[in-house]
């Protein structure tokens, strides 16, 4: 009914929040592409602002966006489908594989913008000399790798996607 609830609802952040906690609990893809754009975002430091404007990086923060966003609406689309079609049916897969396809059409887009701003050798050699001028710093990005590994791998808690518990909806 209109005009039944407020203009606001205050619930909806806290909703959101959750979904996206939900989704990096649940799905390896979104936890890898999380990985990958916080290395991304700590490489992009060692850009000037000759080398990469104002402008650039917005574009790589929307791409970032655009990334995750897709793979967590990829996400609903699988459990909506799954929930409505709980047996195999071809119009289900082809709405899932339709769904995964669209995650990797704006991923590939992603990778081709980054690699069209993010490529540059002076900065790659900043970035190795940076952490060869200073071994603890090599070391410590190093051992983020397995910890990056575990996370994407394992899941928050150590828990494979396939393991994790169902959680109560307070709606």
């Amino acid at each position: 009914m209109k005009g039944s609830h407020p203009p606001y609802d205050p619930h909806g952040f806290r909703y959101a929040v959750r979904g996206i906690g939900r989704a990096l609990v649940g799905e390896r893809n979104l936890r890898f592409q999380l990985t990958a754009a916080l290395y991304l975002l700590y490489g992009m430091r060692f850009y000037e602002q000759a080398e990469l404007s104002r402008g650039e990086r917005a574009v790589l923060l929307l791409c970032i966006g655009l990334v995750l966003a897709f793979e967590m609406m990829n996400t609903a689309v699988e459990y909506a489908v799954d929930l409505t079609s709980p047996r195999r049916a071809p119009l289900a897969g082809w709405a899932k594989d339709a769904a995964a396809a669209a995650v990797l059409v704006i991923a590939l887009a992603g990778v081709a913008v980054g690699l069209l701003l993010l490529w540059n050798p002076a900065v790659f050699v900043r970035m190795l000399d940076y952490h060869l001028a200073r071994p603890s710093r090599l070391a410590i990005l190093l051992l983020t790798l397995p910890l990056a590994w575990l996370w994407v791998y394992r899941g928050p808690g150590g828990r494979r996607d396939h393991e994790k518990t169902e959680e109560k909806d307070d709606r």
